[in-house]
């Protein structure tokens, strides 16, 4: 009978065991599911929010670059840039540090300068600016991000409106020369008075007003990547678009003196010399000077 007993022992004490076992390994399996669940849907929701911003970059990449803002999200960033252009409900900032062209979203934010809030009529093109921000950027061209404060730390001249103007008018003369093209490339690689950031802006500005491809490149960049060859009597051709270029010549007390260009063949150009911006009540103004046409 004892012995019945110590073997009935024995038995439930491994039943015991072998249930706690299996509790212990349930737990341990619905936790790691528990986990694995929660990343999948942060992951989505990072995808959902970085296809609304770009629409560019695979999914995936897309959410693991929007988990790494998300997780940083609480850190302040501040960075210093010029105002090109300001709407409603947003403004486009251009930076020569790493943040580059920036749309800043700031319709509820007020524009600061000497610790007032700026009217809407006071904000110009060529304000250097802090901007704010939570260090998120939805990745488009240009990057978006949304301020919680705008500083105006100094008043510069609106250099980026001017070099449009000119551009466009350049580009309109002679328009024979624009016949069957899909691009301009455009070279302001000797523009003295441009930041990094500007150049940037124009060039994008100038894929917006032209409609096409805008690239940037000197002559000789154009070559050595293929844009330029020869034509079939061996004169340089740039048989997809025109290059426009523009370089400041010297700087006058009321402005600068320049001269700009549109190329299109060695047979195929036209040239401006002597060209002259100044400033009007706070504003630049220009006129293109004596021309040749090859």
């Amino acid at each position: 009978m004892k012995r019945k007993m110590r073997i009935l022992t024995i038995v439930l004490i491994v039943l015991v065991f072998a249930g706690t076992l299996t509790a212990c390994a349930g737990t341990e399996e619905s936790g790691e599911a528990g986990a694995f669940t929660e990343d999948e849907a942060i992951k989505g929701e990072g995808q959902d929010g970085t296809n609304a911003g770009s629409g560019m970059e695979e999914e995936g990449q897309k959410g693991n670059a929007e988990n790494t803002l998300e997780s940083n999200q609480e850190q302040e960033v501040t960075f210093r840039g010029k105002l090109i252009e300001k709407s409603e409900e947003s403004c486009l900032i251009a930076s020569d540090g790493t943040e580059g062209l920036l749309v800043v979203h700031a319709a509820e934010t007020a524009f600061m300068e000497n610790g007032k809030s700026l009217k809407e009529d006071e904000i110009v093109p060529g304000m250097v600016v802090e901007v704010t921000f939570n260090g998120i950027v939805l990745e488009s061209y240009p990057g978006q991000i949304y301020a919680s404060k705008i500083e105006v730390v100094s008043r510069e001249d609106d250099m980026v409106s001017l070099y449009m103007d000119i551009l466009k008018q350049v580009y309109e003369e002679d328009e024979g020369l624009n016949g069957d093209i899909s691009m301009i490339a455009v070279d302001l690689s000797r523009a003295g008075n441009l930041s990094k950031g500007e150049k940037d802006a124009i060039l994008y500005k100038a894929w917006l007003l032209f409609g096409m491809e805008v690239i940037p490149g000197t002559f000789e960049e154009l070559k050595e990547q293929g844009y330029i060859t020869l034509d079939e009597n061996n004169f340089p051709y740039f048989p997809t678009g025109v290059l426009l270029e523009i370089k400041t010549a010297e700087s006058e007390e009321d402005g600068f003196r320049f001269e700009a260009s549109k190329w299109r063949s060695g047979l195929g150009a036209i040239f401006f010399t002597d060209c002259r911006a100044w400033k009007e009540e706070g504003k630049y103004t220009f006129e293109l000077g004596g021309f040749a046409i090859s």
